[in-house]
């Protein structure tokens, strides 16, 4: 696993999936670089932008995607992002947000 990450940045998914595509990609394109992302999907549907993002996954390794396989809500997604994270500065988002 290479060296763990300035910051962690996670990104919440509940019915965002139309806005997740510019979500990612407005964290992708920030200068700062040494982050990883982690997006928690509430409840997955199979949809075209989560297929997407989990393609972007698997070309990019800083981002990373945890399915729960119901809705366990808000308070749930943003823990288990937690404690996926490995840097010790956490950058919430929700997945229908974008960085500037």
């Amino acid at each position: 696993m290479p060296s763990s990450p300035a910051v962690t940045v996670i990104a919440l998914c509940f019915n965002h999936e139309r806005f997740v595509l510019e979500t990612l990609e407005s964290i992708r394109a920030q200068t700062f670089q040494d982050f990883e992302l982690i997006v928690v999907v509430d409840n997955p549907e199979n949809t075209e932008a989560i297929r997407f993002v989990q393609q972007r996954a698997n070309t990019d390794e800083r981002i990373r995607i945890i399915y729960h396989e119901r809705n366990f809500g808000l308070s749930k997604a943003r823990n288990t992002g937690i404690d996926a994270a490995r840097a010790d500065v956490i950058a919430m988002m929700d997945a229908d947000d974008e960085c500037l």
